[in-house]
């Protein structure tokens, strides 16, 4: 009999050892090399050294880094995204990595932007007097940020703009002035100096004249002039600054005479709007002008305040800084005079009126003759109401204690077929006719709107063709009338002995025409006394007497008044005028 012989099994290691071999000389596994026990210490050791570096370099690190960059970690740490604690806890999803790794990105390009911006800011240089020292004269500069409203106006914000402007600018506005600095530390005789100071002052008169130019040729593409010359103002040498300010004053005045549009600028602020290339590059254009118009207007005004002295200033100022002055006051007056009804005019009425009743003679002859011009030209009647309206407040708040000009100006306005009479008289039959109700009633809601809108359109089409409508226009010089009766009727009851009340009775005998026939008998009974007191010169008699014949001439004719006294009075002051 044959003894059959025993499998012996093989165990599982041994299996994976076969099939781990096998593969290996296929090529389908790679060996692993196995780690050494040096390796290892070597790891250990070089732990140490990176830990015992931190240690030591830790206490130097509060000193190295700056109080920003502190701030900057402070708030990082906070942040889960730099929370080292993170690895310690649960292990989250991929999402919220994410999130966590783009917000850290996020923070350092803040950091990043805010250093940026901080080296970007736009500096000017200005120029101080210089100092004497004991090694010489010492010539002074600071560097001063650009202020918040220039730097708003004109740098930012309008990129595209920049863009497309930038391929179109000459050299004019790539040439800045460069003035070499000279060595005070040399002695100048005083015929250096002055031809140092004619030098100056022929390099800022090229400059200004090239900008100036470049600007009334082509005013859409050069429009960034304005701000160039108008940092001239404040970044010109100490020693040439009066002329270079008086210098730039007249250059821009006369820009802007020329380029000022007829029509008032007005844009709707809604970003939603698409609009056409051509009209978005007008918008642009508009929208700077005006821009620079204002600043413009800011610094003539700061100027002008020169002669604007206020109680308690005990400051003496210098003849040419007082002619500055004046002189800015006087570019104020042409461009009001020139475009009466651009934007900011009001805010111009406003700032000249007071100087109606200032101490020089000089300053109220100005504005009197720019009041005068806009009386003679006015052809809508809104300007004019704003300034006698102005003027109306002036004499009240001063206690009509105010020189002549601001009252005898009134007389330039041109006033003929004004009738406050028959103005009420249509006003009583309007409300006859139809009340507020019934238009109300009469008139549907969509209706209403609908005329609404035309009555918008209409105005804006007047505006922009510059016609005159001759119902508004009435209707500015009927309320004119009102304020000026009003100031001279005031003058009469309150402040007889004030030395505006010959002007007063001279506008009464001249506007005599267009007074309303409720005020007849009050105002001749008050003309009367006045004469009765003698206080009166004969050229102010003689303005009474014209105011009353010329009202019993007209309308009132009706009224049972004796003019004898007057005739009285007529003939004694015949005997004072020589002729």
């Amino acid at each position: 009999m044959t003894v059959k012989s025993k499998k012996t099994k093989t165990s599982k290691i041994k299996r994976n050892n076969i099939t781990k071999t096998k593969l290996y000389k296929q090529g389908k596994i790679k060996t692993k090399k196995q780690k050494t026990a040096n390796s290892q210490v070597n790891k250990k050791l070089k732990n140490e050294e990176t830990q015992q570096n931190t240690t030591l370099d830790g206490k130097n690190l509060l000193e190295s880094i700056d109080t920003k960059d502190l701030e900057f970690l402070k708030k990082a740490v906070l942040d889960p995204g730099y929370s080292f604690f993170n690895k310690l806890g649960p292990k989250e999803k991929k999402k919220k990595r994410k999130n966590i790794e783009d917000k850290r990105d996020n923070i350092e390009e803040e950091y990043e932007k805010e250093i940026l911006s901080e080296s970007k800011k736009p500096k000017r240089t200005r120029y101080l007097l210089p100092v004497k020292t004991s090694e010489g004269l010492l010539r002074r500069t600071i560097d001063e940020d650009v202020p918040e409203e220039e730097e708003k106006e004109y740098d930012g914000g309008e990129k595209e703009e920049d863009e497309e402007m930038a391929e179109g600018e000459d050299l004019d506005t790539e040439l800045p002035l460069v003035v070499e600095d000279e060595d005070l530390t040399v002695p100048m005789s005083t015929a250096e100096i002055l031809a140092r100071r004619e030098q100056l002052i022929a390099q800022y008169k090229f400059q200004i004249g090239l900008l100036s130019s470049g600007l009334l040729e082509d005013p859409q593409a050069k429009v960034k002039n304005i701000s160039l010359l108008l940092e001239t103002i404040g970044e010109c040498k100490p020693e040439v600054r009066l002329t270079v300010q008086k210098l730039v004053v007249l250059s821009l005045t006369e820009v802007f005479k020329d380029i000022l549009p007829s029509y008032q600028i007005k844009h709707q602020e809604n970003s939603t709007i698409k609009l056409k290339k051509d009209t978005k590059v007008l918008h642009d254009f508009e929208k700077s002008l005006l821009k620079g118009y204002r600043l413009f207007l800011m610094r003539l005004e700061k100027l002008a305040k020169v002669l604007h002295k206020k109680k308690g200033d005990t400051r003496v100022r210098s003849e040419q800084a007082v002619r500055l002055g004046e002189l800015s006051l006087g570019c104020v007056c042409e461009l009001l005079v020139n475009h009466p009804y651009f934007n900011y005019s009001r805010n111009i009425v406003q700032m000249l009126t007071p100087y109606l009743d200032h101490t020089r003679e000089s300053v109220r002859a100005a504005v009197a003759s720019c009041y005068t011009s806009i009386f003679r030209e006015d052809k809508r009647g809104e300007i004019t109401l704003d300034i006698v309206r102005r003027i109306n407040h002036l004499v009240k708040s001063r206690s009509h204690t105010v020189h002549k000009e601001v009252v005898s100006v009134l007389l330039a306005l041109r006033i003929k077929d004004v009738n406050l009479d028959q103005e009420k008289e249509a006003e009583i039959k309007q409300k006859k006719f139809m009340t507020h109700k019934q238009k109300l009633l009469a008139m549907s809601k969509r209706e209403r709107k609908r005329s609404k809108k035309l009555d918008e359109l209409e105005k804006e089409l007047l505006e922009t063709k510059a016609e005159e409508n001759k119902e508004t226009k009435q209707k500015n010089l009927t309320e004119v009338m009102k304020v000026v009766f009003t100031i001279y009727f005031r003058i009469l009851k309150k402040a007889p002995s004030s030395k505006v009340l010959s002007a007063a009775l001279e506008g009464l005998a001249k506007f005599a025409h267009c007074i309303n026939l409720d005020f007849f008998a009050d105002l001749v009974s008050v003309l009367d006394g006045l004469m009765e007191e003698g206080s009166l010169r004969p050229r102010e008699k003689l303005h009474c007497v014209q105011t009353v014949f010329a009202i019993l001439s007209g309308q009132g004719e009706a009224l049972n008044i004796d003019p004898s006294r007057f005739y009285t009075h007529l003939y004694n002051n015949m005997l004072h005028i020589h002729a």
